[in-house]
């Protein structure tokens, strides 16, 4: 097995704006980068030492809080341990519920007005 050499195509700042190094970039099926790398200066060993970090992007962090964990898995294409790793990272519980602003909208008037009673007979909701 041969030694290689890595090299650093950019640097990015992940969500909560810390720099890292890129080597590794692809484009997802959802039209989002998805870049590998490590915290900025921080020199991987050429050739050996650990593995490049998937680094998780405010791009990635949007699409995350409106798609299921399946749903994110496919169209990101990463492994469902990085996608629930991500999730944990910026606090969306396996129970997360996805908003459908539009439905939001379109019935504000009754959210914003009808008493909690009402909601609930009208849509059967129940605590849970």
């Amino acid at each position: 097995m041969g030694k290689y050499k890595i090299f650093k195509i950019k640097i990015i700042k992940d969500w909560e704006s810390e720099d890292w190094d890129v080597y590794n970039e692809r484009t997802s099926l959802s039209r989002l980068m998805v870049y590998k790398g490590w915290p900025y200066s921080l020199t991987p060993r050429d050739g050996i030492g650990g593995q490049f970090s998937y680094i998780l992007t405010a791009e990635i962090v949007e699409f995350l809080k409106t798609h299921s964990i399946t749903e994110s898995e496919l169209q990101l294409g990463l492994s469902n341990s990085i996608v629930a790793k991500f999730r944990w990272t910026i606090g969306i519980q396996n129970k997360f519920i996805y908003r459908n602003d539009q439905w939001l909208i379109e019935h504000q008037d009754e959210l914003l007005h009808d008493s909690l009673e009402t909601l609930k007979t009208k849509y059967g909701l129940k605590r849970s």
